[in-house]
């Protein structure tokens, strides 16, 4: 029992630096092979901000997110589209754009086949903010999201969403 605390302080300790180490060191994004090169990196960096509650690690987080943000934006095979009609939870929560990129990122690469699929991205991207938002933790109540969480418990989401981006052409 004695051991406890220097067994708890060694785990914090090397879960802490983990987690600084996730973006790798002196990363460059400039041709198309550089973002294959970092893809794993940046699949693990997703798949630590999904897991992380919003309110911890700020500075971690910080770095994590400046690294996806330009990977996913560089990246030759991914098209974020970042329509209005479809990100109106940014306004009461900007914070969860983020989520919103990893959802679309993550869905374009594990199934090549829907990367143009519109509707398809958007829901990647819709339930990845969803799974931050129902969390509760650093968010704020949001019409949108809950509209997209119930669509979403009803088995509508897709439709919902082929609906609402056609009616945004129209706009």
């Amino acid at each position: 029992m004695k051991h406890f605390p220097l067994l708890f302080l060694l785990g914090f300790t090397l879960s802490t630096q983990a987690q600084t180490t996730l973006v790798p060191k002196d990363y460059r994004l400039q041709q198309k092979e550089d973002y294959a090169r970092y893809e794993a990196d940046a699949l693990r960096c997703m798949a630590w901000l999904d897991t992380l509650p919003m309110t911890r690690f700020h500075d971690q987080r910080k770095a994590v997110k400046q690294f996806l943000q330009a990977w996913i934006q560089g990246h030759p095979d991914i098209h974020v589209e970042l329509r209005e009609e479809m990100t109106e939870f940014m306004t009461r929560n900007p914070n969860l754009l983020i989520y919103f990129l990893i959802g679309w990122a993550r869905h374009a690469l594990q199934q090549p086949a829907d990367r143009y699929d519109e509707v398809l991205l958007h829901a990647a991207a819709l339930r990845n903010v969803l799974a931050v938002y129902e969390k509760g933790e650093g968010v704020n109540d949001d019409d949108f999201l809950d509209e997209v969480k119930q669509q979403e418990k009803h088995k509508r989401l897709e439709k919902w969403i082929a609906r609402e981006l056609k009616a945004g052409l129209h706009q």
